[in-house]
């Protein structure tokens, strides 16, 4: 037995119909994730904005000192 199979017998209890050319992915996509996968999901992207500002911040200060010492 394949994994399209068992997908299949799980639209077919849910009573959803597979339309043509529909793919697995998009059934995947539609199932609820638990409320901690969210929450590390929101956990990580806050984690990479704050590294990324981190950065940004680093990068204008360096800036701004080098242009303070060396005038243009």
């Amino acid at each position: 037995m394949n994994m399209s199979a068992n997908f299949g017998m799980t639209n077919e209890l849910r009573g959803v119909e597979k339309k043509s050319g529909e793919s697995i992915s998009t059934f995947s996509a539609s199932v609820p994730r638990p409320a901690f996968e969210i929450y590390k999901l929101g956990t990580i992207l806050l984690n990479r904005k704050s590294k990324k500002n981190k950065a940004l911040y680093t990068n204008i200060q360096y800036i701004t000192n080098t242009h303070l010492v060396n005038p243009i």
